[in-house]
């Protein structure tokens, strides 16, 4: 029997880079850029290395050593309800995170600073997703 894919996946993609959607900041970029979660296209194997270790078509980061996650700020390219979220591992064997969370807000102001402290000025996060 054949896998179908959830209903969501036949909408508008906000988060993809062909709408104008960004990374705006990213805690590690080590071995793979976090823009590689904006892509269109699906992921695919290659073998190889690059300067930063084995290739990857997803965002891959430096273990972590201390407390805390990694985490990215993704500047939407345009407004939208979401409704699905995809979170594809294809080709990340052993080294994928096991849980990931969500949080969203709609913000019309500019960020003022980016550290891991204090983000935007005003603005209201809020959990959408935490599996």
């Amino acid at each position: 029997m054949a896998i179908q894919n959830p209903d969501f996946t036949e909408l508008n993609d906000l988060a993809c880079e062909d709408v104008g959607t960004k990374i705006l900041f990213a805690t590690d970029d080590w071995f793979a850029s976090a823009e590689n979660l904006l892509k269109v296209e699906p992921p695919v194997w290659k073998e190889g290395f690059t300067e930063f270790g084995k290739w990857m078509d997803g965002w891959e980061t430096r273990r972590k050593r201390m407390v805390g996650h990694d985490w990215c700020i993704i500047k939407l390219g345009v407004r939208g309800r979401i409704v699905g979220v995809e979170i594809d591992t294809a080709f990340f064997t052993g080294n994928y995170s096991p849980k990931f969370s969500l949080q969203v807000t709609f913000a019309i102001f500019h960020i003022v600073q980016i550290t891991t402290k204090r983000v935007l000025r005003y603005g209201l996060w809020s959990c959408a997703v935490c599996v």
